[in-house]
């Protein structure tokens, strides 16, 4: 009887890896463009429950945005300065789900996470906050499909 328990819980784990590990492997696959150009990164973008969270650092300075982090209060800080002079500030903390842009709340639709020294938030939240367009070659974010982010005009 316990060895039918630990073969089925052993079944259950190796099922669970394998899976985690598929959807790993998809994920890192996500390609994002910033204006058509593919955008590196070395912590690769992740789908968690159908949101897509992207390192923020290289999304933001591919749209020419200023990004500093905090390690004491584990809190990223962007500047955003537009053509006409204008700027934007953006706060993010790590595990909370509300931002703040310029003085005012974003929620977002996951809190973002750190992995491996980057944080991560929902792609959707960078064209919230900027005022960009997000857009997917389907009609919604899948894993393996690309997407397109497009700098607001300023």
């Amino acid at each position: 009887m316990q060895k039918s328990i630990m073969k089925k819980s052993m079944a259950v784990l190796v099922t669970a890896a394998l899976l985690l590990c598929a959807a790993a492997v998809n994920a890192a696959e996500l390609p994002v463009y910033v204006d058509g150009t593919r955008v590196a990164f070395d912590v690769q973008p992740i789908v968690t429950d159908g949101c897509v969270m992207v390192p923020l650092r290289f999304v933001f300075e591919a749209l020419g945005i200023a990004v500093n982090y905090d390690d004491e209060t584990r809190t990223v800080s962007a500047l955003r300065t537009d053509a006409s002079g204008g700027v934007s500030i953006i706060l993010i903390q790590i595990d909370n789900p509300k931002a703040f842009v310029n003085s005012g709340e974003l929620p977002m639709e996951r809190p973002p996470v750190e992995i491996d020294g980057r944080t991560l938030v929902p792609l959707g939240f960078i064209g919230d906050a900027l005022g960009c367009t997000v857009q997917w070659p389907g009609d919604a974010p899948e894993e393996n499909a690309a997407c397109i982010v497009t700098a607001a005009d300023e």
